[in-house]
């Protein structure tokens, strides 16, 4: 009984060791057949993270609208004003971003097309603006020369009524000569006669 024990606990290890061994191989090739996959998504979860970045901002665009087709909704209703209030700032903010984090979108033509649109309507506002700067600064050296030209006026207004009342005092004092003038020369026609009397006389008392 004592040997048939024995062999039968010999056995039972050997079996044991045998099944412990084919337990170990079997572990072994799993290991060796997960671990390259599980280094897969390894890298795999790491090249999303790293390609995502950092989330966006809370309250900026990119957070509030997570699709592409949301984002160039979102610049079109800017642009349009009617359902939403026109602003373009938001609307070229929301084309570029959907440009920068969807390159392959469908609404990618259609924002390259606005955005060159807001830039060509910017450089025409550009122009409008500084045409606008050119007229006032025109019309601000017209307005100078106008006030230069009015002054000369204004002194070659006051030096011709000057000339004038020169002119009239002039005349005045001419004619004013002209009667000094007759009268003197009636006087001396009056001496001539009384002279020519004083003559007379003397000559008939003599």
């Amino acid at each position: 009984m004592s040997i048939e024990k024995t062999c039968r606990a010999d056995r039972e290890k050997k079996t044991t060791a045998k099944v412990m061994k084919i337990i170990d191989i079997t572990e072994q090739s799993l290991y060796r057949r997960l671990m390259p996959l599980l280094l897969a998504a390894v890298v795999t979860v790491l090249a999303a993270c790293a390609a995502k970045g950092p989330p966006p901002p809370p309250g900026s665009l990119a957070a509030r609208f997570q699709s592409d087709t949301a984002l160039f909704q979102e610049g079109y209703e800017r642009l349009r004003g009617v359902d939403r209030q026109k602003d373009e700032a938001i609307a070229r903010q929301a084309f570029v971003l959907l440009m920068e984090q969807y390159p392959k979108s469908k609404w990618r033509g259609y924002a390259e097309l606005y955005l060159r649109l807001l830039n060509e309507e910017q450089r025409l506002q550009k122009e409008l603006q500084d045409l606008h700067n050119r007229v006032q600064a025109d019309r601000q050296g017209a307005a100078v020369r106008e006030a230069g030209l009015e002054k000369e006026r204004q002194e070659l207004r006051s030096l011709l009524e000057q000339e004038r009342a020169d002119a009239a005092r002039l005349q005045r004092e001419n004619q004013s000569l002209r009667h000094e003038n007759d009268r003197l020369q009636n006087n001396i026609d009056s001496l001539k006669r009384l002279e020519i009397e004083l003559d007379r006389r003397d000559k008939l008392y003599r």
